[in-house]
């Protein structure tokens, strides 16, 4: 136990006390008779330029006269406000449980030379830490080269943002060797969610496939592959990248370079499989997320 400072019983001098310590006045503590006194949160500084907060019990004690207060536990609840050099939202959500959706900035190669820069981060979804890295709404057109596909917009990270990309940068997100991937369709509820070790803007074959949660399987379903290379079956540039693995068809587009589809009462704009939208019907957006 750790002596704090003498006092007198006087009600009025227990919330000063909390403050004179913890450097804060956010403070809603409650007393009882027998000398308990119980913080629910209490702001202190942290590493990193951050907030540490605490839940704080304390009790007066008779141990010389007068009495002294005595800290008798102050247990982490959470870290708020992370520092910029975390790698990713991944990261930042490890370090600070609480943190909202929106834009952050990180610096995935840490001390490696270049910049940091904003992303977007998930942090409520499928247990929160995903970083957006491919966002398409077809409303705005589609790519126009691999150039285009591999990074735009760099610098405006938003889920209003039409056409955004920073596949080029994947492999700073790579955690234990492998990718933890979250293919999503805005206007629709199911979602695929899994591990691979490849890179899917690489020309290989998918390896270290390992669904976890994943709501589509049609259409030749198998991870994320580089869409037209030397490793397999190409879609004949029709996007950059599919999960119709070693197929020609481009089901599950990222980076869609055309339209696709014309049935009616469907959304004819991009493949995502027949059981997302409905058997030959597209989708009009797609996400790609890792963490």
């Amino acid at each position: 136990m750790i002596k704090i400072v003498k006092l007198s019983l006087a009600m009025s001098l227990f919330f000063g006390l909390i403050a004179n310590v913890f450097g804060t006045e956010k403070c809603h503590a409650t007393y009882s008779v027998d000398g308990s006194l119980h913080i629910p949160y209490v702001d202190a500084p942290g590493p990193f330029d951050s907030i540490q907060v605490y839940e704080v019990d304390m009790k007066l004690v008779p141990q010389t006269s007068p009495f002294q207060f005595t800290l008798t536990g102050a247990v982490p609840i959470v870290a708020t406000e992370p520092s910029d050099d975390s790698k990713s939202c991944w990261e930042i959500k490890e370090n600070a449980p609480s943190s909202e959706d929106g834009i952050y900035k990180v610096d995935p190669d840490s001390e490696g030379g270049n910049e940091s820069f904003d992303v977007y981060c998930d942090m409520t979804t499928d247990d929160g830490g995903w970083t957006l890295v491919f966002r398409h709404n077809a409303i705005d057109g589609y790519f126009s080269s691999s150039g285009e596909v591999l990074n735009v917009n760099q610098e405006n990270p938003s889920l209003s943002t039409q056409k955004y990309s920073i596949l080029n940068k994947l492999d700073y997100f790579k955690r234990d060797n492998k990718f933890q991937f979250r293919l999503t369709w805005p206007e629709f509820t199911k979602r695929n969610i899994w591990l691979q070790y490849s890179n899917p803007t690489d020309d290989v074959n998918v390896s270290g496939y390992q669904a976890i949660s994943v709501d589509s399987t049609s259409n030749y379903w198998g991870g994320l592959e580089l869409g037209n290379g030397s490793h397999g079956s190409t879609n004949n540039d029709s996007t950059y990248l599919d999960g119709s693995v070693n197929h020609g068809n481009w089901f599950y587009a990222v980076g869609s370079y055309k339209a696709w589809g014309d049935t009616s009462g469907c959304f004819n704009s991009i493949p995502a499989s027949d059981t997302v939208a409905g058997f030959s019907c597209g989708v009009q957006e797609v996400e790609l997320w890792v963490r």
